[in-house]
């Protein structure tokens, strides 16, 4: 591992590359940063900032140059030049949105504050709110497919679909064993299963019909949390 040096004084909250060369990274204050020399120089670029509050928390990269980030106060922003520019692409509103996931090359999902779930149909031209009934907010969504798909939150929410979010179906902790937040969720295509990890050193494996939850920590003593 090598330190390098950022031209930001911020707290980066998260990166993401393309290739060995370009990556971005964003962060508080709505900061958002590029490299083009595999991270050898950092360059801060210009994105569409909030009157209110600025804090950027996820970063996703796609092919041919296009990111997508999300954070405070409702901000979506794409970028279809590795990262040199960014467009901003929802109206500011009080709501973290914590992450987001291009499913194919129209659909996006992001998980929201509230229990709230954002989905767009038209690449992020426009979006949809779904209320769901997790009591909780969400922290990280993820697809197997371009109809099944699991986001996790505080507090062990999980909520899956299997149409393409037009329905959401809400596990309550005392089904799968887990009250612990929960920070990230993947599908493990090795284990035929879902994965997620969490606060206190819990993490949660389940099934895809989401009849089998088994709920446990890394170690009897370990209990750092594990964000990704």
């Amino acid at each position: 591992w090598k330190d390098q040096k950022s031209p930001v004084e911020f707290h980066l909250q998260d990166i993401s590359s393309w290739d060995e060369n370009h990556a971005v990274a964003v962060g508080n204050g709505g900061v958002t940063l590029r490299t083009e020399d595999g991270g050898s120089t950092w360059v801060e670029v210009e994105s569409p900032k909030s009157d209110i509050a600025n804090k950027l928390l996820r970063v996703h990269t796609y092919p041919n140059g296009e990111a997508w980030a999300v954070g405070e106060m409702g901000m979506i922003l794409q970028s279809q030049d590795y990262g040199n520019t960014w467009v901003q692409m929802r109206e500011e509103e009080d709501v973290f949105m914590n992450d987001i996931l291009r499913v194919d090359e129209n659909t996006l999902y992001i998980a929201g504050e509230f229990g709230l779930v954002f989905k767009s149909a038209d690449n992020g031209q426009t979006w949809t709110d779904t209320q769901t009934d997790s009591p909780n907010s969400f922290t990280a969504v993820e697809f197997r497919s371009p109809e099944e798909g699991v986001i996790v939150g505080l507090g062990g929410a999980i909520i899956a679909t299997k149409d393409a979010g037009e329905t959401w179906t809400y596990i309550e902790p005392k089904v799968s064993g887990m009250t612990e937040h929960l920070m990230d969720v993947v599908w493990s295509e090795a284990t035929n299963e879902w994965v997620s990890v969490g606060n206190k050193g819990k993490w949660i494996h389940f099934s895809p019909d989401l009849t089998k939850f088994d709920s446990k920590n890394r170690s009897e003593t370990d209990l750092t949390s594990h964000t990704e």
